[in-house]
């Protein structure tokens, strides 16, 4: 009796489900020791040949010992005083400091083109650390531009937003792009880009979507009819990087959307 008891149980007993696959989440970085200080920072980074040297953001811990800032360094030499703009990652290891830098951008000629001067141009960053590829390990983001402004102060051209994103272990980059702007007499000001990460492909590591269309408070943009740029990147794990999958611009008009007349 006991034997038929266990069998029937058996055999009712519902099958072992098969294990999915783990999907990866976002990694969290906190720093195990305390940062250099601003002083520290602009010491590590300077270059003999770039004696100004100027902080740009805060200092982002990227977990255990390692940090991230952006830096700026200008020449004496330079016409127009504007700085070469460095992401600085630095490491303390057995009691002393540890730098890599990578060059994001040299602001003096873009601010030569746009004719503007030093005292009358400014330059606008935004820096974030996140796993954003999910794996396991941090990335700086960072957006920059140059503003020109008039003798007043008041801005007048912008320069097309650059998008960098790098890996930090090492310093490499994973993307480098600019935001696209619209065409004709629009101003770069009458736009706004929104950047999404967004597992596209479903291999379960978030792709990048950027889409540029006009501001809804900008009177200079016609509300009827306008372009949107959609932009899809996806994420290459083997790679650690992203790669341009797909770049489309549409106009919207009358509440729908088509391809532009070239």
């Amino acid at each position: 009796m006991t034997r038929r008891l266990a069998l029937m149980l058996a055999l009712l007993a519902p099958a072992t489900a098969v294990a999915k696959p783990q999907r990866m989440s976002k990694a969290a970085f906190k720093p195990a020791t305390r940062p250099p200080s601003y002083v520290q920072l602009r010491k590590l980074a300077k270059l003999a040949a770039t004696p100004q040297v100027q902080t740009y953001s805060r200092i982002k811990a990227l977990g255990g010992t390692r940090f991230a800032a952006l830096v700026g360094m200008r020449s004496k030499a330079a016409s127009v005083q504007m700085p070469k703009l460095y992401l600085v990652v630095v490491e303390k290891r057995a009691g002393s400091w540890h730098v890599e830098r990578a060059l994001l951008a040299d602001y003096a000629p873009i601010a030569r083109a746009f004719d503007s001067k030093a005292n009358c141009a400014k330059v606008l960053v935004s820096l974030y650390v996140s796993d954003y590829d999910w794996d396991g390990k941090p990335e700086v983001k960072v957006r920059h531009r140059l503003k020109r402004c008039d003798e007043d102060g008041s801005p007048i051209k912008w320069a097309p937003t650059q998008l960098d994103i790098y890996n930090t272990s090492p310093l490499r980059p994973a993307l480098r792009t600019k935001m696209k702007i619209g065409k004709g007499n629009a101003q770069y000001k009458d736009y706004t880009s929104k950047v999404t990460h967004r597992d596209v492909n479903k291999d379960g590591h978030p792709d990048l979507l950027i889409r540029t269309q006009r501001d809804e408070d900008s009177p200079n943009i016609d509300k009827s009819e306008h372009e949107v740029s959609l932009r899809t990147y996806h994420y290459l794990p083997s790679a650690d990087r992203y790669k341009l999958i797909s770049d489309k611009v549409l106009v919207y008009k009358e509440g729908s959307f088509s391809k532009p007349q070239r």
